[in-house]
C-alpha cells in the first residue's frame, strides 16, 4: 500500500483502492494522512468493512491452513479492526468482512518516505508491503485453501446463501458425452456455473440467465477427471455437487 490511489487494499480481489472508492472492499487501510495537522507515518492499518485482525507467531505463515488459523483465532485475544505499531516480519490473522474467510498476512517491508513531517502538499508515499494467503471454509468439500489463481480470476464466495434452498443435480454422472446440470428451482437473477478441479482451480465457467433451470455442457469442454460444480451468485454459493467426466 503506497501513494495516491493505493492507500487501501482489497484482499479478495488482490487490488489497491483509493480513498474515493467505497469502503466495502477496504480490508486494509494505511492510516497515515498527509492532511493531519502534524502528519507522521503511523505504521498502522485499519479496516473499514468489518475485517478484524490479531497478531500471531511468525512461524504460522508458512504452515497455515484453515483449521490451524481458526484454532489460533479462537484462542486469541486483542482482536481489533486497527493494528498499530506494525513492524516488518510480523504476522497477523484476519477474519474478513464478518465472514468465516481467514487470511494470514506477513508484513515484509515498511518504509517511511520522509515526507510525512516535511512535505505538506505532496502525496503520502509511505510504504507498507505484505504477503498473504487466503483460506475459505466450505467452498469445496475437503478443500479449505483457495489457491491464488482462483482468487485472481473469480469472485470469492464467503458463505452459503441461507435465503435459497436450491440444489443442483448433474446427469449422467459420470459424464460420458453431454452433461446437464438441473436446478431444483429457478433463481431470479443471473448465476454462474463454475467447475473446479479437486485442487481448487477453475476449469470452466458458464452463465445461467434468470429463471433458467438447466445448464448443458459437452464432455470436450473439460478434460476427463473429477470435479466440483458450484452454482454461484452475488458472492454466494447456492449449491454444489461432485461429478466425474470419463
Amino acid at each position: 500500500m503506497q501513494g495516491p490511489g493505493k492507500g487501501a487494499w482489497d484482499l479478495v480481489k488482490n487490488i489497491a483502492l483509493s480513498s474515493s472508492q467505497e469502503s466495502k472492499g477496504k480490508d486494509l487501510v494505511n492510516t497515515t494522512i498527509i492532511s493531519d495537522p502534524q502528519p507522521f507515518f503511523r505504521r498502522e492499518y485499519a479496516s473499514l468493512n468489518g475485517t478484524l485482525s490479531v497478531k500471531t507467531e511468525a512461524t504460522v505463515f508458512e504452515s497455515a491452513n484453515y483449521d490451524s488459523l481458526q484454532l489460533k483465532w479462537d484462542k486469541s485475544s486483542g482482536v481489533n479492526s486497527v493494528i498499530s505499531d506494525i513492524k516488518a516480519g510480523e504476522t497477523y490473522i484476519l477474519k474478513l468482512r464478518n465472514s468465516d474467510t481467514l487470511v494470514v498476512l506477513k508484513i515484509t517491508e515498511i518504509r517511511d518516505d520522509g515526507c510525512s513531517l516535511q512535505c505538506f502538499d505532496t502525496d503520502n508515499m509511505d510504504y507498507i508491503q505484505f504477503d498473504y494467503k487466503l483460506f475459505i471454509k466450505g467452498i469445496i468439500t475437503g478443500l479449505n485453501e483457495l489457491p491464488k489463481n482462483v482468487i485472481e480470476n473469480e469472485e470469492l464466495i464467503f458463505q452459503k446463501d441461507e435465503e435459497l434452498n436450491v440444489t443442483i443435480k448433474i446427469y449422467p454422472n459420470p459424464v460420458t458425452k453431454n452433461g446437464t446440470i438441473e436446478l431444483s428451482e429457478s433463481v431470479n437473477k443471473e448465476c454462474k456455473i463454475v467447475f473446479y478441479d479437486l485442487s481448487g482451480v477453475i476449469v470452466h465457467t458458464g452463465i445461467l440467465k434468470p429463471f433458467e433451470t438447466e445448464y448443458k455442457f459437452e464432455k470436450g469442454q473439460v478434460a476427463s477427471g473429477n470435479y466440483i460444480a458450484a452454482l454461484q451468485t452475488d458472492f454466494r454459493i447456492l449449491s454444489r455437487s461432485r461429478f466425474r467426466i470419463d
